[in-house]
């Protein structure tokens, strides 16, 4: 038990999500709130799928903790993937290591590389938490409804379980039945 680890940790709570700050989005949510989201879903998927969904929510806890030390880097930052990639291992290892808990580092790894059911649901959760957030904003900012639409086709291509897919289509009909704005 860390205190110096928990102070640094709940840095995501007031962390905002970079691509809805880059979007114009105001308020938008922050990395702790995308993190509670993205654990339901993923305990939901790994139920439906025959997984142990705890492994996948406590997964998904620390999916974006490396966030807290190199921040929310998105591929507008103007960081390269192999850069970001670097500076978020280091930073998950310097957690883990500031932590006590070299679980959270593996989670991490395991996270990143997919080629686990587990890891793999895991990053459908996180695409999926993503849509239900950017539909939330087009409802909240219909005017913002075009910045929010490159989200859509790259997240198709990512999910890759059946009930993800179930979830993606359910979210792409509510969003075409969304009343155009004027």
């Amino acid at each position: 038990m860390n205190i110096d680890f928990y102070n640094t940790a709940g840095r995501l709570k007031r962390l905002p999500r970079s691509g809805w700050v880059n979007r114009g989005i105001d308020n938008p949510e922050t990395v702790a709130e995308h993190i509670f989201r993205s654990q339901l879903i993923a305990y939901d998927l790994a139920k439906e799928l025959g997984v142990d969904p705890a492994s996948c929510a406590e997964m998904m806890l620390v999916h974006d903790l490396q966030e807290a030390l190199a921040g929310d880097m998105t591929p507008d930052s103007g960081v390269s993937k192999q850069d970001k990639h670097r500076i978020e291992l280091q930073a998950a290892q310097d957690l883990a290591a500031l932590s006590g808990n070299p679980e959270y580092y593996a989670l991490f790894c395991e996270f990143e590389d997919q080629k686990t059911l587990r890891s793999r649901i895991c990053h459908d959760a996180d695409q999926l938490e993503c849509l239900t957030q950017a539909f939330e904003y087009a409802v909240q900012y219909p005017e913002k409804r075009d910045v929010l639409e490159d989200f859509w086709p790259y997240a198709e291509k990512k999910i890759s379980t059946p009930p993800g897919k179930k979830i993606y289509a359910e979210l792409i009909q509510r969003k075409k039945s969304l009343a155009p704005h004027i």
